[in-house]
């Protein structure tokens, strides 16, 4: 999984607005923040084959469900430790502005400016839930489910910031539990705006159930240009 890009001066405006509502134990600057969330995912990347390995092992006593759900909140954590005082949770409804996020070409806390918008925080739970099964032991089609599961958790936007980092840890993960490896570097520097668009369109027709599926079958045909079987891997 190749590692987030330089943070943009948006970036630094944003997380600068979250460590002033959720101030936490470690005095550094928001770009010295950046950088050290940044090193922390790197090591998130590292830890990814041990993981399916440890996964793998306790298999048939997991459920993979909760257990993906576990790792999403405790790669937040990971991420975001001595940060935020709110790592590790999900959004909530008791936080400012009711725990509302926007996110689009980028993360805001602003209604008007938000491309879309998060699942309200009091909704976060059950909608994590539906999309949570998906990563299940009895799943039959991994590389499609993966990409619903992508779309879903990206548009639910559980936490403030680190969706699209959990996410694609999550999804590495999982598919390796099905011998399936994402060509993440091929894809974002070939074709990540494509990607982003579609994902996008997706999200334009959540409240159309029939219109949703029809571009989730969009989005499944190309993620399934960059997902390959580990057995037959030719490039990172």
């Amino acid at each position: 999984m190749p590692s987030r890009p330089l943070a943009t001066p948006t970036d630094v405006a944003y997380l600068a607005e979250l460590m002033r509502d959720f101030p936490a134990s470690k005095s550094v600057t928001p770009q010295e923040a950046i950088a050290v969330i940044q090193g922390r995912y790197q090591s998130i990347e590292q830890s990814t084959g041990n993981l399916v390995e440890a996964i793998s092992r306790e298999r048939e006593k997991l459920k993979l469900a909760e257990t993906f759900r576990t790792l999403a909140m405790l790669f937040h954590l990971a991420l975001f430790r001595d940060l935020l005082s709110n790592a590790g949770n999900f959004r909530q409804p008791t936080e400012p502005n009711h725990g509302y996020v926007g996110f689009g070409k980028v993360d805001v806390r602003s209604p008007s400016l938000a491309q879309f918008n998060g699942t309200r925080a009091d909704g976060i739970e059950d909608e994590l839930s539906d999309a949570f099964t998906l990563l299940s032991s009895a799943d039959r089609d991994p590389v499609r489910n993966s990409v619903v599961f992508y779309q879903k958790f990206v548009r639910i936007h559980p936490f403030y910031d680190g969706n699209g980092r959990i996410a694609r840890a999550l999804v590495t993960i999982y598919l390796r539990l099905y011998d399936y490896h994402v060509l993440w570097k091929a894809l974002e520097t070939t074709k990540k705006n494509e990607f982003i668009k579609r994902l996008n369109a997706c999200h334009k027709r959540e409240k159309n159930p029939g219109l949703l599926a029809e571009y989730q079958e969009h989005l499944f045909s190309f993620w399934n240009k960059f997902v390959v079987p580990i057995s037959n891997m030719t490039g990172p």
